[in-house]
């Protein structure tokens, strides 16, 4: 896969409208002039890969979620051209809440964005069987 044209027309496993990488789907196969076919929604990460595993269509997770479910070797793997490679997570927790553990996860990150090289996770990725 080099780009949407090549997956036009397939199923696409995707969460309900209004989610942020459904959005950034829609974007990508508009971008190249593809057809994106029939939005197909899942409930669940493991429930679109198995679907994907199939042979039944495509669906774009983050590569660390991917990383993370069994049957991610059944795949192949693109990563979206920029700008549909990179998003915005933003970390939220209730008021008056925040404890050790989160101070500590979040001094992890904040040393992580000093250190020499470092590069935002890869987000954008399209998987097909």
């Amino acid at each position: 896969v080099h780009s949407a044209r090549d997956v036009a027309g397939r199923a696409v496993f995707t969460f309900r409208k209004g989610c942020s990488y459904r959005m950034r789907l829609e974007a990508w196969y508009a971008h190249d002039h593809a057809a994106m076919g029939r939005a197909m929604e899942i409930e669940s990460y493991p429930s679109m890969l198995a679907c994907v595993v199939a042979g039944s269509g495509v669906a774009l997770m983050s590569q660390s979620m991917l990383d993370s479910l069994p049957g991610r070797e059944n795949v192949a793997v693109h990563r979206l051209q920029t700008p549909f490679d990179q998003a915005t997570t933003w970390l939220v927790w209730r008021r008056g809440m925040r404890g050790a553990n989160l101070d500590a996860w979040v001094s992890l990150q904040e040393e992580g964005r000093r250190e020499e090289g470092w590069k935002a996770p890869s987000v954008g990725q399209a998987l097909s069987a």
